[in-house]
């Protein structure tokens, strides 16, 4: 049964994902024994869990509130199309604390920290039909090192009113987009003049870029030549565009921005969806 079937980034919305929420095979690994013995190339599972929900949790199905520093999870899915020129991503929005990420067998991808997002790149290593990805999770609980968050060195909850949180906690899906993409974005706004800064973090350095603002009454676009992978784009909206559309606390009024990327050649290679 998959609990969390909705787009699980709003603010980076790209047609078509394959949500790989639901069920997982799920193993403790409390003897760390679990790279000795490649675990992630042929064990067996002997648990299931219900990601994106950490094994403390209810919704889990394994509600296990005991320290369990060292965790496998394993979980198959299927690409059958055509992958020439295409990038296939597997999205983490959450895993805590220490991760790493291993498609049919070869590891792509390791990750330090619980609150960041991340994505590995599987590509180079799929399979025409059936693929396994592996993740292994390390969180140590009694680790004082570690910057308090989700994770706790006290067995009982306290000064929180949620169970400490170990391995995945947020959702998992994989895009499959265009070899030239974008990878990232950062939008920062000033009041003043309603001047609009983004960043783009783009995997090639050629071609053009249209931003189109919408108010929910009018649109406007701006456009730019793209010169290198990562630059800053800046433009001022009008103010009879804005007309106290502004974000406050009793009126949270948000703008919706589409991005859509062209290569070199003025082909179409991202479009993604924010606000």
């Amino acid at each position: 049964m998959i609990l969390r079937n909705e787009y699980p980034r709003p603010q980076m919305v790209r047609d078509s994902f394959i949500n790989l929420n639901g069920e997982w095979d799920f193993e403790f690994d409390d003897n760390n024994v679990g790279h000795k013995e490649k675990w992630f190339l042929n064990h067996k599972f002997s648990k299931k869990i219900n990601v994106p929900f950490a094994f403390e949790s209810k919704l889990s199905g394994i509600c296990d509130t005991n320290y369990h520093d060292h965790i496998w999870y394993k979980k198959v899915f299927n690409i059958d199309e055509n992958l020439e020129k295409k990038c296939v991503l597997a999205n983490f929005l959450g895993v805590d604390y220490y991760s790493e990420i291993y498609i049919n067998g070869f590891l792509v991808k390791t990750h330090y920290g619980a609150s960041g997002s991340f994505s590995a790149n599987l590509t180079p290593y799929l399979n025409n039909g059936e693929n396994v990805i592996v993740v292994y999770c390390y969180d140590p609980g009694k680790d004082i090192s570690i910057p308090r968050g989700k994770q706790d060195w006290e067995k009982e909850s306290h000064g929180i009113w949620y169970t400490r949180t170990s391995g995945i906690y947020k959702p998992v899906f994989i895009e499959i987009i265009n070899e030239k993409h974008v990878n990232r974005f950062f939008i920062s706004t000033k009041l003043k003049d309603y001047e609009i800064e983004i960043t783009l973090e783009n995997s090639f350095n050629k071609g053009k870029v249209n931003f189109e603002i919408n108010n929910q009454r009018d649109v406007l676009n701006f456009e730019f030549n793209i010169e290198k992978d990562n630059q800053t784009y800046n433009f001022k909206l009008p103010n009879d565009f804005v007309n106290d559309r502004i974000w406050r606390p009793e009126w949270p009024f948000l703008y919706d921005l589409k991005i859509k990327v062209y290569d070199e050649n003025n082909n179409l290679v991202d479009d993604i969806k924010s606000y």
